[in-house]
């Protein structure tokens, strides 16, 4: 019949055979992470299955990221904050899909990811609230990578332990509440001035 979609693959399943399966389970992250960047920030785009079988891939991607994440810091921090969040890495790239279009931004089919700007508003929430944004500092993988959202997610599971505070929930609750407001609300954010770094006890007193 004219005007339907022939898909790569009917069933997820038969998907998750041919060509998952097939591949180490960081690189089907990796592929994985693709599909669902485009699909949040694509609505028109197609991917490998159909619709219908949509959700069981990203239930299958979730599984992984929750796997990969708690693989990362496991034996070093306690895995709680990973567990107690494991389905919220969705909504969080969602969310930074939502605040990526209301700020100026180079657009691509990889605008998943977190570019500058909206990681800057982010960040300097965080701030406001208290925390120090340079404990998510992740220089050893670009902003622009499809797995920087992933590592910025594990970093602060981590930091939640180590420094005793609530970082990953502070930057899912952060996220969702920006992701939600006008541009012009994400365009002031961006603007507005924060000191982004403690000033010494000396610096407070000659301040």
């Amino acid at each position: 019949m004219a005007g339907l979609v022939d898909y790569e693959y009917d069933f997820f399943d038969d998907y998750q055979a041919d060509v998952l399966a097939r591949l180490p389970s960081i690189e089907q992250l990796v592929r994985l992470d693709d599909e669902v960047a485009n699909k949040v920030t694509m609505p028109r785009y197609e991917g490998p299955v159909d619709p219908i079988e949509w959700q069981f891939l990203e239930e299958y991607y979730s599984g992984l990221f929750a796997d990969f994440a708690t693989d990362r810091i496991q034996g070093i921090v306690d895995t709680e904050p990973i567990e107690k969040n494991r389905y919220r890495f969705h909504s969080f790239r969602k969310d930074v899909a939502s605040l990526n279009k209301k700020l100026p931004t180079q657009r691509s089919a990889r605008t998943g990811v977190i570019p500058k700007p909206a990681e800057t508003v982010l960040l300097k929430r965080l701030r406001e609230l208290g925390f120090d944004p340079s404990a998510l500092c992740i220089s050893h993988i670009g902003s622009g990578g499809g797995l920087y959202l992933l590592e910025l997610f594990v970093t602060a599971a981590q930091q939640e332990v180590l420094s005793d505070t609530r970082l990953l929930t502070a930057l899912l609750n952060q996220a969702d509440e920006l992701g939600s407001m006008s541009r012009d609300a994400a365009m002031s954010r961006l603007h507005r001035p924060v000191l982004m770094v403690s000033l010494w006890d000396n610096q407070e007193k000659n301040g």
